[in-house]
């Protein structure tokens, strides 16, 4: 056991997250051995003096080091027992790192001996961002009595949809296998990939075949990664990996935060609806914050803290309402009982060089080029994500781009938009990306909402676009950019109906969408 302490990191990030100045602490590493001979390696981060309550979390990231010192010695440095412990095969824990596929098994272990440790008082809180929802998830599935609270950032409970999104491979894996496969051995290169916004890996989605491509980048990570590229979006492979019925079971008060521009944000919102209607004590958070920053934040801390205050020692809460959310262009908070608000349906219809109010006639067309697939800037990426100029994007020919007439009143939408598109292709099997963006009165647009699919036969796509709060600004037009692909989101459809991770030919593929059945249908709010 390393010395207690309380150090000038310890002092910034208290002060940093705008909390009261916090105690010493001491950090602990254990085994933990599970059910069935695995060895597990957890640190303890104690406080000294009468500790608060106890939180656990289980990560495939560093448990000690630190940035976990930025995570885990905010919470210790305030009075309260932290338990980490690595998942299978990471940072010294025994087993084969197959991440996602032994978490619910094993996080129970890890709850067992932290019962019978003398500092444990009988109660505890999961808490954690990105996987570490995930883990929480998991662990949520097989509800415990003594679990009291939960604290869920920017987290998933479905890991399909992190792998095959609507139907296409999202390049959120890659990345994170990257990382993954450098956060041991050379660390200083996941700061690399952060800076970079991961561009060496987003380029291997250029290639082809681009599972080749991945093995030769990351041979150590190929034994679990390759089934992930095989196995598609409707394959029973996926099973084990869609908790979507723990959130049925869940009976304890559950926080959750995202970012409008989250890769998750679709599945907090399904989190928070169906928490809710089933009438479970929960919250909901979500700011103008791509992926990391939706994992935390001086915000996400004093609501974590505030919410274990209430439901797992017992004093008031200052939260407000259930609801706390950015609304986007309007650069407001606001605190809602329920969300979205009353809405209306506002139906923009494509037409040629413009958004309607009345249906078109006619058709456009445009030849997509698996090889060069179009660039969109920011969006719902893992890493270089968030908001961002995507101009240029509207000069491409292979890009269909409408705007609005110039907005004479604001326009303030909440929910989700919809995309019905009346489209076709030489190849059936193919990519729709959709995304709406705001253009100001210099020219200048940026990125609302986006949405994309996989179809395989010709005829009206729903595409369902990220949610938003935001609002469009009188003087402002609305913009719609529909394209064939999206780099870096997804690998291009490779136009031939194959896997595009395993695809070695690609060939161009012509698009063609009926402008009469086609519209964008925003949920103004009334």
């Amino acid at each position: 056991m390393k010395k207690a302490r309380y150090g000038l990191l310890d002092r910034y990030v208290n002060r940093a997250n705008r909390l009261p100045r916090g105690g010493a602490y001491s950090v602990a590493d254990h085994d933990v051995v599970l059910a069935d001979g695995t060895v597990l390696k957890a640190a303890h981060y104690a406080p000294t003096g009468r500790a608060r309550g106890t939180l656990v979390a289980m990560t495939p990231y560093a448990r000690t080091g630190l940035a976990a010192r930025f995570t885990y010695g905010v919470y210790a440095s305030q009075g309260y027992h932290v338990l980490i412990a690595s998942i299978r095969g990471s940072f010294g824990s025994g087993g084969e790192f197959s991440p996602m596929f032994h978490e619910r098994d094993d996080f129970r272990d890890v709850v067992e001996w932290m019962r019978e440790q003398g500092w444990y008082a009988g109660a505890f809180a999961s808490i954690g961002a990105s996987y570490l929802g995930w883990t929480q998830w998991a662990l949520l599935s097989d509800p415990q009595p003594d679990h009291k609270a939960a604290i869920i950032l920017a987290g998933p409970h479905d890991f399909t949809q992190f792998h095959w999104g609507t139907g296409t491979f999202t390049s959120a894996l890659p990345v994170w296998a990257a990382l993954i496969n450098v956060q041991e051995t050379r660390p200083l290169q996941s700061i690399r990939y952060a800076v970079t916004k991961a561009a060496s890996v987003h380029r291997l989605l250029r290639r082809a075949p681009i599972d080749a491509a991945l093995h030769e980048m990351m041979p150590r990570q190929w034994h679990w990664l390759k089934d992930r590229l095989v196995h598609e979006i409707d394959d029973p492979y996926w099973k084990p990996v869609d908790l979507s019925d723990s959130i049925d079971r869940v009976d304890i008060p559950v926080l959750i935060s995202s970012g409008w521009q989250d890769l998750f944000l679709p599945q907090s919102l399904e989190q928070f609806d169906r928490l809710r209607n089933r009438g479970v004590d929960t919250a909901f958070t979500v700011g103008p914050w791509e992926h990391r920053g939706a994992s935390g934040g001086p915000l996400q801390v004093a609501e974590t803290f505030d919410w274990l205050d209430a439901h797992l020692i017992g004093t008031d809460s200052n939260r407000t309402a259930p609801v706390h959310l950015h609304v986007t262009g309007a650069d407001e908070w606001r605190s809602l009982d329920y969300w979205p608000p009353a809405t209306a349906p506002h139906r923009l219809h494509l037409a040629p060089g413009s958004l309607s109010d009345v249906p078109a006639s006619g058709e456009i067309s445009f030849l997509f080029d698996p090889a060069d697939a179009p660039t969109f800037p920011g969006g719902p990426l893992l890493l270089g994500g968030g908001y961002a100029d995507d101009t240029a994007v509207a000069q491409r020919a292979d890009v269909f781009v409408v705007a609005s007439d110039v907005l004479t009143a604001d326009l303030e939408v909440h929910g989700t938009p919809i995309a019905a598109l009346d489209h076709s292709a030489e190849c059936p099997d193919s990519n729709i990306f959709v995304r709406i963006s705001e253009v100001d009165a210099k020219g200048k647009s940026r990125n609302v909402a986006q949405g994309a699919q996989r179809v395989s036969a010709n005829g009206t796509a729903h595409i369902e676009l990220t949610p938003i709060a935001h609002r469009f600004s009188a003087g402002n037009r609305i913009r719609v950019a529909i394209a064939g692909g999206a780099y870096p989101h997804f690998p291009a459809s490779p136009g031939t109906g194959e896997n595009p991770m395993l695809a070695v030919e690609r060939v161009s593929n012509r698009h063609t969408i009926r402008l009469a059945g086609s519209s964008i249908t925003l949920p103004v709010a009334t």
